[in-house]
């Protein structure tokens, strides 16, 4: 399956039709390997394929840095180099079960990851211990959302994710960290 034809049209906007056309087989072929589009692309775009693996560098903000890298190629890797784009956040949302699939295959084990990177390094001294673990993560995870959906024309997702994690570590970074 090209995942540029659900980028191009979203969720809403092909049909398996439209998939057996651009694949060159019949819609049977299509139907036998799938149920439904939004088994397919979910299939296709694989949110399970790419386990997370903690990284212990440590220093828990180099470790929420590099969590937040994987994050980035994962997606580089799901999308097969084509932008994450606004239509497919969109599709997302008209589809409970791609959604529920994105978040817990997805998003979840990560959230799991940033969270206990956050405390240990709450309880090594490295981040502040008044820094909300949820909203941190939150504020990480949703900034690049909202950049992709209503800033895509000048969203530039290297200077992005320095800017986001240098903001993210002078927030939270204890005085002691600093120090160092």
């Amino acid at each position: 399956m090209d995942i540029k034809l659900v980028l191009e049209r979203g969720l809403q906007g092909f049909s398996m039709d439209d998939l057996a056309q651009r694949a060159g087989v019949s819609q049977p072929t299509i139907y036998r390997r799938w149920r439904s589009k939004e088994e397919m692309i979910s299939d296709t775009i694989g949110f399970s394929s790419n386990p997370v693996e903690l990284p212990e560098s440590g220093n828990a903000l180099e470790d929420i840095k590099d969590i937040l890298l994987n994050m980035l190629q994962s997606m580089d890797a799901m999308f097969a180099g084509a932008p994450f784009s606004p239509r497919l956040i969109a599709s997302m949302l008209d589809s409970a079960f791609i959604l529920e699939q994105y978040r817990n295959d997805f998003i979840l084990p990560r959230r799991v990851l940033y969270t206990r990177k956050v405390r240990e390094g709450k309880e090594r001294g490295e981040i502040r211990r008044d820094a909300d673990d949820e909203v941190l993560v939150d504020l990480v995870c949703g900034a690049y959302i909202y950049c992709v959906l209503f800033r895509p024309e000048v969203f530039d997702r290297q200077m992005w994710f320095k800017q986001v994690f240098d903001l993210v570590k002078n927030g939270v970074a204890s005085l002691r960290n600093e120090l160092k």
